[in-house]
């Protein structure tokens, strides 16, 4: 078999995903989801960088997640392109047409094929483990972290949606899941089975190894930004936006430096909505050229509307 030729579990994944596209009942310049769907509204809106650290975070305090971002990844000289990465391909999925979409869900599927390894024991008498990025835990972990920094960043900055939208944004979700090869078995069925499922990792799911603590590090550390000013509001943000037990599971305290850079960042983005008119609540970034190279090239525009608030 050579390498452009798909695996048996590649070839099952895209026929699946290609059937729930079709189910959809959507055309292919619709794209995955439809033009009013309650989750492309909220991916796309300004206020999911208000939970995009707290996601990368959560993703790195699972131990398979950190040990391949660890071994599989240049997270040291580039800290944050596996963040950028996952951001333009969570846009080109829920903005992009269906065939593109489609085409980045399998490449996403193959390049994480070969993302495997070992897993140190920090604890002495336990063994070491292998991990694969396959592992149906982890792949549901990282769609739960974004689904839920999605509604945290929308709950920080903006009114919280009512209860039907916010179960409407849920079940459309799980399309998104599937793209990113969560298997259907494991997507909790309804919004409240989600936030049991995210209570109880964050209780008992997750576990911050050597490996986690150095990619974090490597993450919120400011030396390591161009722009140092940006990686210090950026650690404001990683560490007031988890949850408390995380934040000390990763050895960081809250402080009042940190509370009054998020209070106001938070504060600016409350403002900049307030005062904005709607069309500009979109993130500007998917207007960035390399999202839509990604979406199909020169000539392949984003689907019709769709990056239009509502």
């Amino acid at each position: 078999m050579n390498n452009s030729e798909p695996t048996p579990a590649e070839t099952k994944f895209c026929r699946e995903l290609s059937a729930a596209a079709i189910a959809t009942g959507l055309d292919d310049n619709t794209g995955l989801f439809a033009l009013d769907s309650a989750f492309r509204r909220l991916a796309i809106s300004h206020a999911t960088f208000f939970g995009a650290a707290r996601a990368l975070l959560l993703q790195i305090a699972h131990p398979v997640v950190a040990q391949g971002v660890h071994d599989h990844s240049d997270y040291a000289r580039s800290p944050l392109a596996r963040a950028f990465r996952t951001f333009l391909g969570i846009l080109a999925v829920t903005l992009g047409r269906q065939r593109f979409a489609l085409r980045l869900a399998a490449r996403v599927f193959r390049a994480h094929i070969p993302v495997r390894g070992t897993i140190p024991s920090d604890e002495p008498g336990v063994p070491d483990r292998s991990y694969s990025a396959m592992d149906p835990e982890a792949t549901t972990w990282v769609w739960a972290t974004l689904v839920e920094g999605i509604l945290f960043g929308r709950r920080e900055v903006l009114a919280v949606p009512p209860h039907d939208e916010l179960e409407r944004m849920y079940e459309e979700s799980k399309l998104f899941a599937l793209s990113f090869n969560v298997r259907a078995a494991n997507i909790p069925p309804t919004l409240t089975d989600f936030e049991a499922y995210f209570a109880d990792m964050l209780e008992r799911g997750l576990h911050v190894t050597p490996a986690g603590q150095r990619v974090a590090e490597s993450l919120v550390s400011g030396a390591r930004f161009p722009l140092t000013l940006f990686g210090w509001l950026f650690r404001s943000l990683a560490v007031e936006g988890l949850p408390s037990s995380t934040r000390a599971a990763f050895g960081w305290t809250s402080t009042p430096v940190s509370r009054t850079v998020y209070g106001t960042l938070r504060g600016f983005a409350r403002l900049y909505y307030a005062v904005m008119p709607r069309f500009m609540e979109v993130s500007p970034i998917v207007f960035y050229p390399a999202l839509r190279r990604r979406l199909g090239g020169p000539g392949e525009p984003l689907a019709p509307a769709s990056v239009s608030a509502p």
